[in-house]
């Protein structure tokens, strides 16, 4: 810490434990999910941790960007400082919208078990049924963009491509060519937390146009997590960042699975939803290795192209996460990756 810092405590404050932006941004400023010291005010009420870092001249705190936006006025705003020199990103609407706010920024997506809706049809109709364009324009208002790309925008070779829509009439075809024209129950696992919760009941309320009844099973992170990694679900709607500054770091865990079977030692995300993919796995494996940059980004392209298509994964949104401190705290910046976020040039400045 800069020593002109005074010497005076810094009050702490954050999302609950179970609340998906803990996960997230313990794992993209830590570099460890969940790994985060104790000695902090947490809530699920982001209001509560806006009154409390506005209180206190010695306050830092995190949560969703919308409630930073309601209340500039009293707060600032941590900007992110790039690796290579350029100017601190500050968040604001339009660098959500660009992706350059990174790494708070992170995808929202269901993951459908492919092992219950193996039928690549299935599939496909779930991607028919979400009203993306409603839920990004309440929901989400001002935490997040409408994005269907599993690589973040901002990371080299992200995909801007966005062709669904709800459209009743496609899914309905997609189901009938899938031998279910009347559609089928199924379970979604949810986290009781903002915005899973809202999406979720929207997408209940979608689904049920094309014959598919959705039940809710709703639960707190430990409960929803643990059967997912279980491969136990049928239906789950999360949230995940990126580990490291490189596209490699979401095409891992989305697009490769080099061993499908229940006792596999790597157990990314695709294995989660039993989503058997050796061919994409090798193209994954080539586009981590590939050295010239065009090349890869081409690649990936690719990659994306085709995991929109043929994978279980409903991708929804890219959410924005920001960390508030008092307007008098000097020179933090959060870097792009965890590790690039330091402290040394922290100052204060104090009232008198």
């Amino acid at each position: 810490v800069n020593p002109a810092w005074p010497d005076a405590p810094v009050k702490l404050f954050g999302a609950g434990a179970d609340s998906g932006t803990f996960d997230y941004f313990t794992e993209a400023i830590v570099g460890k999910s969940k790994s985060s010291r104790g000695d902090f005010t947490a809530s699920e009420d982001d209001n509560v941790l806006v009154q409390g870092v506005s209180q206190d001249v010695n306050a830092l705190a995190f949560f969703g960007y919308a409630y930073y936006a309601e209340n500039q006025a009293r707060l600032r705003a941590v900007p992110i400082a790039d690796k290579g020199g350029k100017p601190a990103v500050s968040p604001s609407e339009k660098t959500v919208l660009d992706g350059s706010y990174q790494p708070l920024s992170r995808p929202i997506f269901i993951y459908v078990n492919a092992k219950s809706l193996a039928k690549p049809e299935v599939r496909e109709a779930f991607k028919w049924l979400v009203d993306y364009d409603t839920i990004g324009r309440t929901l989400m208002k001002n935490i997040g963009v409408v994005h269907q790309n599993f690589l973040p925008l901002g990371l080299l070779g992200a995909s801007k491509e966005q062709p669904y829509k709800l459209d009743g009439a496609k899914a309905k075809a997609l189901l009938a060519k899938a031998g279910v024209p009347n559609g089928f129950k199924v379970t979604v696992d949810m986290r009781t937390t903002q915005p899973i919760q809202g999406i979720t009941e929207a997408m209940q309320q979608t689904f049920a146009r094309a014959g598919i009844q959705m039940e809710i099973i709703p639960g707190d992170g430990k409960q929803t997590l643990t059967k997912y990694r279980a491969r136990t679900h049928d239906i789950y709607i999360g949230t995940w960042g990126a580990d490291y500054w490189d596209p490699h770091t979401n095409a891992d865990t989305f697009a490769r699975n080099p061993s499908n079977a229940d006792d596999a030692k790597s157990k990314p995300l695709a294995w989660r939803n039993a989503w058997d993919i050796p061919e994409l796995t090798k193209k994954a494996d080539a586009a981590a290795l590939e050295r010239d940059g065009a090349k890869r980004a081409k690649l990936y392209q690719e990659i994306q192209a085709e995991f929109r298509k043929t994978s279980p994964f409903v991708m929804l949104f890219q959410q924005t996460e920001v960390a508030a401190y008092r307007s008098n705290v000097m020179g933090l910046k959060i870097g792009p990756p965890s590790d690039s976020t330091y402290l040394f040039s922290v100052s204060k400045k104090c009232f008198h």
